[in-house]
């Protein structure tokens, strides 16, 4: 003969709350970090004129949002679905296949699409581990890929090929570009006061 089990006890009730709100919580932060993660990505996507490669990255914006979202399900089986893995393929910095040139993107801009891409792929997977511990830690560094690209966004090359970049603390009013190191006035003469050097992404 059989029993039923006992009733969880008010302590376990509560803990078992605990744990939701805080799983909760974790799954909230994930969204948000791949609503933001996909607004990024929509950018340079409506600055392709190649309709292909615009359509490429609108579906890995997508992507992104998705598997930041609902396709993190506790006690799931931590795979991503075929559609959303296929839009997050490494190949979207190369854009559509079907087109001669490449997507209008920066270097930084190719490396952070590559890092929120892969990032936002494996953010179902920690519901089959700590979902704790490894969940925030992509979610953060998906955040960080993110901002690097934004960064990325605001360099500007050069005819010499030399990177520059907009200072945020440049001692030069009026958000004024910064000089490269050593870079002399008009008329050839030198600079009095130097820019500190930028963060570069």
């Amino acid at each position: 003969m059989t029993f039923p089990p006992a009733p969880p006890t008010d302590e376990e009730d509560r803990e078992q709350q605990k744990l939701q709100h805080e799983v909760n919580g974790l799954l909230a932060e994930a969204g948000e970090a791949g609503r933001r993660a996909a607004r990024w990505v929509r950018e340079p996507a409506g600055r392709q004129s190649e309709e292909r490669h615009r359509s490429v990255l609108e579906q890995a914006a997508e992507a992104v949002e998705q598997a930041a979202g609902r396709e993190i399900v506790p006690d799931g089986d931590g795979q991503l679905g075929e559609e959303f893995a296929y839009g997050l393929a490494a190949g979207v910095v190369t854009g559509s296949p079907l087109t001669e040139e490449l997507p209008d993107l920066s270097t930084g801009g190719r490396g952070a699409l590559a890092a929120v891409c892969a990032l936002a792929a494996a953010l179902p997977g920690p519901v089959l581990g700590d979902l704790a511990r490894e969940l925030p830690a992509l979610t953060a560094t998906m955040e960080a890929a993110t901002e690097a690209g934004r960064a990325a966004a605001t360099g500007l090359v050069a005819p010499e090929g030399e990177q520059i970049l907009i200072c945020r603390r440049s001692r030069f009013p009026g958000g004024r570009l910064a000089r490269p190191r050593g870079a002399a006035r008009a008329g050839g003469r030198p600079a009095r006061h130097r820019p500190r050097p930028c963060r570069r992404s």
